[in-house]
């Protein structure tokens, strides 16, 4: 049933996962097919955050590149928040930085609904949020931003997206921290896992993309060193999410923090079987218990004794036409009684 929030995700992207269900009817491409537009519209709004920082050609550059980076690429190939998180990250941004050298109204108001929708999307929307705060109350330039309205009006945005989920967990008692943060964290230590993390992140962005991004970084410190606070504010955002998982990459040795991967991907310590296999064995297991088993008949009614109560349950007739008409090989389903059914 719809709520404010769920353990593992605010209620954004369960309510999005319903709308499309009630529009399209429930089936795989009702989920999919939105899916892969959402993430088909990120390299748009890649060129939308670099074009007023490297100009229209560069930017064009910036979006075709970001259709071969393999993490943007595959984003959409689940009906995962992924993409709509990079999607919501790119757009906020592109309006931040013009809101920082335009001060416009507008570009605010955008960025902050961006903001709020990401946060209504994922809690690890979060550590955007993080990068944000950071850099203004650690930074000369992110200070000067305090004394703007536009500013906070996308700041009340913003935390009006959290609202819902803070809600839930105040009256909860907080199950996200325990979800993310104790039950699926692994806490030991293991410091070989700093190198794993920083070798998949290589593998994941390929060694190409990753010494440009690294390059990129290096390039918007110095931007940002000469005064341009737009690349400050793109350096402290992007820091503050790969730091964070660069700091708990050493207490989770075999693979990668869990925070950027489904839920139903971690599967450490299960095991794999053949489910046919295991429905022999566990037919097995029943008969030996004298339990009777009809395989190959459906049930296509269930019997019910003078009060009520559930006493079998009755097989399909068999021997019926396409027309619904009984053949010459009719024959009758069977009741079945048991006294567990």
């Amino acid at each position: 049933r719809p709520d404010l929030a769920y353990p593992d995700v605010p209620a954004g992207w369960p309510l999005f996962a319903r709308l499309c269900v009630e529009l399209f009817g429930w089936s795989p491409l009702a989920l999919r097919i939105p899916g892969l537009l959402v993430a088909a519209a990120i390299p748009f709004a890649v060129w939308f955050l670099a074009e007023p920082l490297v100009g229209r050609r560069q930017a064009l550059w910036a979006a075709l590149l970001a259709c071969a980076l393999p993490p943007l690429a595959v984003s959409g190939t689940i009906f995962y928040p992924e993409a709509a998180l990079q999607l919501l990250l790119a757009l906020m941004l592109g309006a931040a930085v013009r809101a920082i050298a335009a001060d416009r109204l507008l570009w605010w108001l955008v960025t902050g609904v961006c903001g709020g929708l990401g946060l209504f999307v994922h809690y690890r929307y979060g550590l955007v949020g993080l990068g944000v705060l950071l850099f203004s109350l650690l930074t000369r330039d992110g200070r000067s931003l305090w004394r703007r309205r536009g500013f906070w009006l996308a700041g009340v945005l913003a935390a009006l997206g959290l609202a819902p989920a803070l809600l839930y967990n105040a009256r909860e008692d907080w199950p996200a921290i325990g979800f993310h943060a104790v039950g699926r964290q692994v806490w030991d230590l293991n410091p070989e896992g700093l190198l794993l993390h920083l070798g998949e992140q290589l593998m994941l962005c390929t060694p190409v993309f990753f010494i440009a991004l690294a390059a990129a970084a290096v390039v918007a410190w110095r931007r940002w060193r000469e005064g341009d606070a737009r690349a400050g504010l793109l350096l402290w955002t992007a820091g503050a999410v790969f730091l964070l998982y660069t700091a708990v990459a050493p207490f989770y040795r075999t693979r990668l923090p869990h925070w950027p991967l489904p839920p139903f991907m971690k599967n450490h310590g299960n095991y794999i079987v053949s489910l046919g296999a295991l429905c022999r064995w566990l037919g097995e297991q029943a008969t030996e218990l004298g339990v009777e088993i009809y395989p190959g008949f459906a049930a296509s009614e269930v019997l019910y004794d003078e009060k009520g109560a559930v006493v079998g349950v009755a097989t399909g007739d068999m021997g019926v036409g396409r027309d619904g008409e009984p053949k010459d090989s009719f024959v009758r389903g069977m009741e079945l009684r048991g006294k567990y059914t």
